[in-house]
């Protein structure tokens, strides 16, 4: 079986779920800031002495349990509070100063910024789970495997590569099909490369991080201190802050009986870009004591691997460039897909029966490029 026909096989195969995946992904590059816009209001500055108020009297509330907080995303100074409220999920939207600007149920089909939680659980397992997860992988390793035969198939010949990325494909029909569908994977075919290949590893991040060793470690719970009413959430963040001078919030899990202690994670100084950082502080509930830090600039190899393969995937390692190149590799996928079924539609109808053989200039010496 020929290089030409695995590769096109394999993208009939799979040509569905790259397709989903292609759409969601590129979707999901700038979903924070489209998710803030449909909110609106005024920023405000943030407050944590105020704000953490707000979130301690949420989480002692009758009935009420507060897992996290994080930050929108977006660094507008708003976060997103995860309560259950008598067993019911909920997410809380405040600003700096603790007021609530938005609330809507856990329930992704609830709208109200459900759509985007929705939209990265397709994206990431295709609503399936752990089963979608593993249909996830194996179509990424296939589409690895295809984009690297599709840069064997058009590696251009020595001299012509101007021509081949920079001059409009000439020709009718198949052979300006094949031209466009040549061009866009080589221009994309790199990016596409560490996007898809980023993307079957965080498939596997967790197993990945235990096999490096490159997990972050909880603190004794004996070194946590006498249990007892915990220091607020406000004080936490501060300490995890001071601990990080320049750092940026990102989350703070909250207090739970086996783990007294709030963990914090921010986006310090000198790690990889990242909307959320990968940098931890363990702050004790008992009496706000910092029990462990964690620099993610400055963690082992195998961790900093690990941190990296998210920011790489969203492009979020290049800052806003690179999340403008995420989202053009994502509609550089779409169009590979359309303008492959094309090319090969186009050429199922020569081959139909009473279809007649392909018009070619007489004077062409070489092959057809869009041929078998």
């Amino acid at each position: 079986m020929s290089v030409r026909a695995i590769h096109r096989a394999l993208s009939l195969a799979v040509l569905a779920v790259w397709l989903v995946q292609a759409i969601t992904g590129t979707l999901s590059v700038f979903r924070w800031e489209l998710d803030e816009a449909s909110v609106g209001g005024e920023a405000a500055p943030v407050d944590w002495t105020a704000l953490g108020r707000r979130i301690d009297q949420l989480a002692t509330s009758p009935g009420s349990e507060v897992s996290s907080v994080w930050t929108s995303g977006t660094g507008a100074g708003r976060f997103d509070v995860y309560q259950a409220v008598n067993g019911e999920d909920r997410v809380l939207r405040l600003d700096g100063q603790g007021r609530v600007v938005r609330e809507r149920s856990g329930d992704q089909s609830s709208g109200n910024g459900a759509g985007w939680d929705t939209l990265t659980s397709l994206h990431t397992s295709l609503l399936a789970g752990e089963r979608g997860e593993w249909l996830i992988a194996i179509s990424g390793v296939l589409l690895v495997t295809n984009i690297l035969l599709g840069a064997k198939l058009a590696w251009p010949k020595r001299g012509t590569w101007g021509k081949v990325l920079l001059a409009r494909p000439a020709g009718g029909g198949r052979a300006r099909l094949y031209g466009w569908h040549r061009k866009v994977g080589l221009w994309f075919a790199l990016p596409a490369l560490l996007a898809a290949a980023s993307g079957v590893l965080l498939v596997f991040e967790h197993g990945l991080e235990t096999r490096l060793g490159a997990g972050v470690p909880d603190p004794p719970v004996a070194a946590a201190g006498t249990p007892g009413p915990p220091v607020g959430v406000g004080r936490a963040v501060e300490t995890a802050l001071a601990a990080f001078p320049g750092s940026a919030f990102a989350g703070v899990s909250l207090p739970e009986e086996e783990a007294p202690w709030y963990r914090v994670r921010v986006r310090s100084v000198g790690e990889v870009p990242r909307k959320w950082g990968a940098s931890v502080v363990y702050v004790a509930a008992a009496d706000g004591r910092v029990l462990a830090r964690h620099d993610a600039a400055t963690a082992s190899w195998g961790r900093q691997l690990v941190t990296t393969l998210y920011p790489l995937h969203t492009g979020q390692i290049g800052g806003w460039p690179g999340r403008v190149l995420a989202a053009a590799v994502g509609l550089a996928l779409i169009a590979m897909i359309v303008l492959g079924v094309a090319l090969w539609a186009a050429r199922r109808r020569v081959r139909a029966p009473g279809a007649g053989a392909p018009l070619r200039p007489a004077h062409s010496p070489g092959p057809d490029p869009s041929r078998d």
